[in-house]
């Protein structure tokens, strides 16, 4: 039994494709604005409202990375999160870790965010001391680094590691966990990596 014509495309040979072929199935990867987004919701979470944050102009690839598999990340992230699926946050990380193979840059988020030049190996910006840095940017506590951000298959998960420098001895490093509630990035989770 035919249902076209010979010769003519079939109407519904063509609904067919659209609804199986033509959109792509499942979730879709995050874009680099939901990686500002995710940005901005640990900026602000994690600093003093309307100060001066100071950003590294391109991501790095995170210290944790080489000591910590996705099946440990995931146990600890969900004692922070009871509510997140151990699955999402393996993948998350999992994300994360692929994300970080080489650094990208990273433009301004925000007024209150300034990128500075990123010295090689997380070193502090090219700044002669910390005395200049707080004259040269008045009111920010130190630079932030962050890494690409890592998202879970479903996207509603991300993971991203930052690093925050406030003088030669003093700084710390985490991991921010986020989850996407009411089509905002809220972090429900930090884990500190390193502290000094």
């Amino acid at each position: 039994m035919r249902f076209c014509a010979p010769g003519l495309v079939c109407p519904l040979f063509l609904l067919f494709m659209s609804l199986s072929c033509g959109a792509p199935s499942g979730p879709q990867k995050p874009d680099s604005q939901d990686d500002a987004t995710v940005f901005t919701a640990v900026i602000d979470s994690l600093t003093e409202p309307g100060g001066t944050v100071i950003l590294a102009d391109s991501t790095v690839v995170p210290h944790v990375l080489g000591g910590l598999d996705a099946a440990e990340f995931a146990r600890r992230a969900h004692e922070a999160d009871s509510t997140l699926a151990l699955d999402d946050l393996a993948g998350a990380y999992r994300n994360l870790v692929v994300a970080n193979v080489s650094p990208r840059a990273l433009v301004p988020l925000s007024p209150r965010i300034r990128t500075v030049q990123r010295a090689p190996s997380h070193e502090l910006p090219p700044i002669a001391s910390w005395d200049a840095f707080h004259v040269r940017f008045p009111g920010a506590s130190g630079p932030y680094w962050f890494s690409s951000v890592g998202y879970s298959t479903a996207g509603s998960t991300a993971v991203v590691s930052l690093d925050h420098g406030c003088d030669p001895l003093c700084g710390a490093g985490r991991i921010a966990i986020l989850h996407l509630r009411g089509g905002r990035w809220r972090i429900v989770g930090v884990m500190l990596t390193w502290i000094g």
